[in-house]
């Protein structure tokens, strides 16, 4: 097992960093896909599934 030292570990964290912060202007439109995948609505809402050939669809 190699010897692993302070720094690889620190500029693993820093490109951990750069990924997500290069990922934050996408959060809005990741977390509405998360949201329709799901299946998840806010209350008060209407949705209608129509059933093509027995596959659900919106």
């Amino acid at each position: 097992m190699p010897n692993h030292s302070p720094f690889s570990r620190y500029l693993l964290i820093g490109f951990a960093a750069l990924m997500l912060g290069a990922a934050m202007p996408d959060l809005n439109w990741m977390v509405a896909k998360a949201r329709q995948l799901s299946g998840a609505h806010p209350p008060g809402t209407t949705v209608r599934t129509v059933y093509i050939d027995g596959v659900r669809m919106r």
